[in-house]
């Protein structure tokens, strides 16, 4: 363990971009994993396993899936971490105007393909209506549904992944494309705290 707390490791080549919702590279998924937590994680034996959400409940037929955040959540800024944080996620991810890479990783939540589908200009005007439908439910700040289109029992599973790691969208909107490139706008919910991105440097 290093005594002044930094975390040092190789990277092959610098990420190229280090938002959640448009990574795919593992170079990248490298640096966010260390920075957020997911509604779940993956253990040391890769077994899924509660993370940001304390338990999780699916009904009968695996067609809707309950999560329960644990109390307390912070960024590491101190703000409250809630429920719409990982809904906010999940619209970034499917937003035609920039879609996410992985965006089909989140397919069978109902209505997703709608918004995946969406053509901009042309459809442009359904959106707000399509995001409305989609089947994502915040029903307090501890607590989200996800309402799929067919049985998945092992969405558990896929909210573990960056795709919906909360970035926080007041910087996000604030930061304009290239907000990720700022480390005070990498407030992230994860055990390390990204303080520095210096390309010249190839320092994170």
């Amino acid at each position: 363990p290093d005594p002044d707390g930094y975390l040092r490791m190789a990277e092959a080549v610098w990420p190229d971009q280090l938002d959640p919702q448009k990574s795919s590279f593992s170079n990248e998924i490298a640096v966010l994993i260390l920075n957020y937590e997911g509604l779940t994680r993956f253990d040391k034996d890769l077994k899924t396993v509660p993370a940001a959400a304390e338990k999780w409940e699916y009904n009968a037929d695996a067609t809707q899936v309950t999560f329960t955040l644990r109390d307390g959540l912070k960024y590491s800024d101190g703000s409250p971490l809630v429920a719409q944080d990982f809904a906010n996620a999940v619209y970034r991810v499917l937003d035609p105007h920039s879609p996410g890479d992985y965006q089909t990783l989140l397919f069978m939540i109902k209505g997703a393909e709608d918004i995946i589908n969406t053509e901009v200009p042309t459809d442009e005007a359904k959106l707000a209506d399509l995001q409305k439908a989609l089947g994502v439910t915040v029903k307090d700040e501890k607590t989200i549904t996800f309402d799929l289109n067919q049985p998945t029992p092992y969405f558990h599973t896929l909210v573990g992944t960056w795709v919906i790691y909360p970035a926080k969208k007041s910087l996000i909107d604030a930061g304009g494309e290239t907000w990720y490139e700022v480390a005070t706008n990498q407030v992230g919910n994860g055990p390390w705290q990204v303080s520095t991105i210096d390309k010249a440097s190839n320092t994170i």
